[in-house]
């Protein structure tokens, strides 16, 4: 990493990742824009949920896999580091699995239940999800 390391602006290799951010951001968004006019009526309710949802997990994948190196290097450069508790990769990673979990589930099988049970199977999931995020809370080595 080259350039001045006390301003984030001037850190090479940058305009790559705001210009991947920009074209999945308008991808993104062609897509919210395009679906209901094209593929939407051949769908649920529940599975266009799905489809909404697991392309905002799909977009926050590219966004993180793009950025994760340059959040790393960061550390040092004076307007923007902080001094909050880091997080692990397992952290990050249950949220959006958690996500793609219930994508999946309003896709190919909601449809097969009533709204009540679904409602269980949304509530229910997120008991295991809160449990081994606490888990992984009180395990970090980062921890105060």
């Amino acid at each position: 990493m080259g350039g001045d390391r006390r301003d984030w602006r001037s850190v090479e290799r940058m305009s790559w990742r705001v210009t991947v951010s920009a074209v999945s951001a308008l991808g993104w968004f062609g897509l919210v824009i395009a679906w209901p006019f094209f593929l939407a009526d051949g769908c649920s309710i529940l599975q266009n949920m799905a489809v909404l949802m697991l392309s905002v997990v799909a977009l926050a994948i590219v966004n993180v896999s793009v950025w994760l190196t340059f959040a790393q290097s960061v550390g040092d450069l004076k307007d923007i580091s902080c001094d909050v508790k880091k997080h692990g990769m397992a952290e990050g990673a249950l949220p959006l699995a958690w996500l793609v979990a219930i994508g999946v589930w309003l896709f190919w099988y909601a449809g097969d239940h009533s709204l009540y049970q679904n409602l269980a199977v949304l509530l229910l999931s997120v008991v295991p999800v809160a449990g081994i995020s606490m888990l992984l809370g009180k395990c970090s080595p980062h921890q105060r």
